[in-house]
């Protein structure tokens, strides 16, 4: 008689178990569906708030001319010795952003002290007095720069001047 109900309590036993891990089992997947429900919510959500920050966030290509191009090669090859590249520091020349303006605008007389500094500084000229002072001597010369490299470099250091 005892052993019959031993034999029952047993089998209870067993059956709860299996129930317990079937229960589990049905758990375990409850659980994996929520998850992937709640991926799948989440990449909605951040697709929408690319989609709504790209309206936000305007990217521009900018196109960078040639010209612009040109004159940062001959800046970096000629100029960059004495001329800081962020055109605002002196270092052992002067800052180069708003150039054109100590020049009153005059390229002509600009590219002329590009050339050959020495001979321009022969003119009197009052600004380049200046600078051979405060610098201690003439820029170094560049007479095989073209019109058109030396616009090169002017509109580069704009360029970088305006940024």
């Amino acid at each position: 008689m005892w052993s019959d109900f031993f034999g029952m309590k047993n089998t209870f036993i067993m059956n709860t178990g299996l129930q317990l891990k079937n229960l589990m089992n049905l758990i375990f997947a409850m659980l994996a569906l929520l998850f992937l429900i709640m991926i799948s919510q989440c990449s909605i959500i951040m697709k929408n708030e690319k989609e709504d920050l790209s309206e936000l966030i305007e990217i521009k290509k900018v196109e960078i001319p040639p010209t612009i191009l040109l004159g940062k090669n001959l800046f970096k090859n000629n100029c960059a010795a004495c001329h800081a590249k962020n055109m605002k520091a002196k270092i052992t020349g002067p800052a180069l952003a708003n150039v054109e303006k100590r020049w009153n605008g005059n390229r002509e007389n600009l590219r002329a002290w590009i050339r050959n500094s020495q001979a321009y500084l022969a003119t009197g000229d009052e600004y380049t007095n200046q600078l051979y002072l405060e610098y201690g001597g003439v820029m170094t010369a560049f007479p095989s720069l073209t019109d058109e490299e030396i616009d090169g470099i002017l509109e580069y250091i704009r360029y970088v001047s305006e940024r």
